[in-house]
């Protein structure tokens, strides 16, 4: 039985019977404290509350015998012997008006009451689950042990002693004519498209060249032959002048459904990794992903960490997957970066445009758990 509180304050709504109700800031304690661990698609969470409270209103008549109906037009209320409860919503620390009813003798009165709620499950990310793509993220970053973020030692020469070891790093331009530097990088999307950034005019041109490099260091030299922006996305498309060579990789991408197989909490800190200007690599950890557009929010990790800065613009981040970089994004600011798996069809669209025969290459998640939309 809940437990009721009573009140002294008194409305006549009717000269035949009184109301006596309680409003306003009210508490009722659910359990000293709360804790439970629960699977929730691919990720075990601990939900906790060491003080969980419910704001509630009661009315109750007086006598208690007198046979009055009382209602309310709110979802969730709870009668007890003719009183009636109104907890609030679960979205917290917001007012809510909720209309209460009473009614004798065919006659009605409503009474408008604003309730407040203060109280907030805490929920806490413990892993994700066994077979899940999440699970997998974390296991394939945490196996590379090394700490040298250095791609190149001396111009040109690959460093053998990079922390992200036998990891494709071809695909990622190492030099372009603009400026002459490393700025305004471009990543392979094909064998003859490169991805780079729209703001503040901060991608290569027609005209510039860009220089991959080979695992057994040979140069690879194209000239960027056109390209194609987004009008509402910070994405450029380039078209090479021909196709670089297999021994230059070209990234797959997550696919568009990737949200049926991972879910993205606060602080389940899922291992992205970076490129800066510097030709340095390092990792970051993605946690959160804004509802609008699949924009990807990373933060610093624990180990082999490093800040975006500015003149990071266009460089890509990465899941390892299976060994592999698969591309989410290319950096446009400190933190967020609008992703690629969200404008898959606009990205193919333009790339036909341009010509060259090719699309967009997904990677292939059909091994790990889907758990659905």
């Amino acid at each position: 039985m809940t437990r009721i509180i009573p009140s002294g304050n008194r409305l006549i709504p009717h000269k035949d019977f009184d109301v006596f109700y309680e409003s306003g800031i009210r508490t009722r304690s659910i359990t000293s404290s709360f804790y439970d661990n629960t699977t929730v698609k691919d990720a075990l969470i601990n939900i906790s509350s060491d003080s969980t409270t419910e704001n509630y209103l009661t009315i109750k008549t007086e006598p208690q015998n007198l046979k009055v109906n009382i209602s309310a037009d709110y979802p969730g209320k709870v009668i007890v012997d003719n009183n009636i409860i109104v907890p609030h919503p679960n979205y917290h620390n917001q007012d809510n008006l909720v209309n209460i009813y009473v009614e004798k003798y065919g006659y009605k009165k409503s009474y408008e009451i604003n309730i407040r709620s203060q109280s907030e499950d805490v929920v806490t990310f413990i892993n994700y689950v066994s077979g899940s793509l999440g699970e997998h993220i974390k296991s394939q970053t945490s196996q590379l042990s090394g700490s040298d973020q250095n791609i190149y030692g001396s111009y040109g020469i690959r460093n053998m002693n990079v922390w992200t070891e036998n990891i494709d790093l071809t695909g990622i331009a190492f030099w372009n004519s603009r400026a002459n530097n490393v700025h305004r990088g471009g990543v392979l999307i094909s064998p003859r498209h490169i991805l780079m950034v729209k703001h503040s005019n901060y991608h290569l041109q027609p005209g510039d060249t860009v220089r991959y490099i080979t695992n057994d260091n040979t140069v690879v030299e194209r000239t960027v032959q056109a390209i194609s922006d987004f009008s509402s996305h910070d994405k450029v498309i380039g078209l090479l002048n021909s196709d670089v060579p297999n021994t230059i990789k070209f990234y797959k991408i997550i696919p568009s459904n990737w949200e049926d197989y991972l879910s993205i909490f606060d602080n389940s800190e899922v291992p992205t990794i970076h490129v800066n200007k510097s030709r340095k690599i390092f990792q970051r950890y993605r946690v959160q992903k804004y509802s609008d557009y699949y924009s990807l929010v990373h933060k610093t990790a624990d180990i082999n960490s490093g800040e975006i800065i500015t003149g990071d613009s266009g460089q890509p981040f990465f899941h390892i997957i299976n060994g592999e970089l698969v591309l989410l994004s290319v950096n446009t600011s400190s933190n967020t970066s609008p992703g690629v798996s969200d404008v898959i069809s606009d990205i193919n669209s333009r790339m036909t445009s341009l010509g060259g025969g090719y699309t967009l290459t997904t990677v292939d998640l059909s091994e790990f758990n889907n758990y659905g939309p």
